[in-house]
């Protein structure tokens, strides 16, 4: 494949000693800790270098997607960052020397997302967030009707060019053999301001943002991982307005962990839940504002890899819905 991905000469890998501050542009913070992972990452960190540009302005598209500029060999590229898939891939409209398809080509490999399929054909390249860079990382060239801009199904608005995923490799399609992105960090953390297309949003590699935590009142929360995949929590509790709680997997199958399994994504705007959970919401609080189904609005949902499937319900604008509350671990 001839593209301007071409394969970097170098085999080493590239990272901070201090953190990478990435301006996002949406108000929580959350902070991913994987201690099992760890001793991994700081051997994969020991080849690292420093570039000069350690803040990378981010995008807040409409307070649902958020973007980040990248270098893929020297290039600056426009991505959604992910943290519900792994891939990272750039649609072949925006690399040079390759043709785009509407159809998938015949070797090519399909990440399969809520909001539909992506068709990626991979090679290698230098690839640099902020001031974490990696050698012969493995970027896929995107093909199909889904990432072509003048597409009706594309799945790259606002003039994104492609996805960097941020999850775990076993959910990658096709896994970089020295190592997702995140093998190269300790840590990363995402504060998203609240209003759309805002400024002030940023990824932090390698670190947490104390200041801005203790500057805004909010307080810091660890939550175990359940899994390594997507980035996977589990929920111990929900509540609807001043309703009771209810505490729909408090306990497993296996009776050895407790809580629905929950996925942190920053890749979508859904919401989902159980069918039990989501039916009883449904019927206590919605149908009675006259919420209704419209004939065919089931849509797919979730990250890389999903089958899943939502009911969407209209409400009337003057519907005044409730608050919902989730308790992750203890919290």
């Amino acid at each position: 494949m001839s593209s301007s991905f071409s394969s970097s000469s170098s085999s080493s890998a590239t990272n901070a000693g201090s953190a990478a501050k990435i301006p996002l542009t949406r108000q929580r913070v959350l902070t991913f800790v994987d201690s099992a992972g760890r001793e991994r990452r700081l051997q994969q960190r020991a080849n690292a270098t420093v570039s000069t540009d350690a803040s990378v302005p981010l995008i807040n598209y409409n307070s649902v997607i958020y973007f980040a500029e990248i270098q893929i060999n020297g290039s600056p590229f426009v991505v959604l960052v992910d943290t519900g898939s792994s891939d990272l891939w750039i649609s072949c409209a925006y690399v040079s020397g390759v043709t785009c398809s509407a159809a998938c080509p015949a070797r090519s490999n399909v990440i399969r997302y809520g909001s539909g399929d992506v068709c990626i054909a991979g090679t290698t390249a230098r690839v640099q967030i902020g001031d974490v860079a990696v050698d012969r990382y493995v970027v896929g060239v995107a093909q199909g009707r889904n990432v072509l801009p003048t597409s009706s199904t594309n799945l790259l608005p606002g003039g994104s060019q492609g996805l960097l995923g941020l999850a775990y490799d076993t959910i990658a399609v096709i896994p970089t053999p020295r190592g997702q992105f995140i093998d190269y960090l300790t840590s990363f953390s995402i504060f998203l301001t609240d209003d759309a297309f805002s400024d002030g949003s940023f990824l932090l590699l390698n670190a947490v943002d104390d200041a801005l935590i203790a500057r805004n009142k909010l307080k810091g929360y660890t939550i175990p991982l359940k899994e390594q995949a997507h980035w996977t929590i589990g929920m111990t509790a929900f509540q609807v307005g001043s309703d009771t709680p209810v505490f729909p997997c408090s306990q497993e199958s296996d009776g050895a962990t407790r809580g629905c399994r929950s996925i942190v994504d920053t890749g979508t705007s859904l919401l989902t839940m159980p069918n039990a959970l989501f039916s009883a919401f449904a019927g206590t609080h919605l149908t009675p504002l006259g919420c209704f189904i419209p004939s065919g609005s089931t849509a797919s949902s979730g990250g890389s890899n999903s089958s899943s499937a939502s009911t969407l319900y209209v409400c009337p604008t003057q519907a005044r819905l409730p608050r919902l509350s989730f308790t992750f671990g203890n919290y």
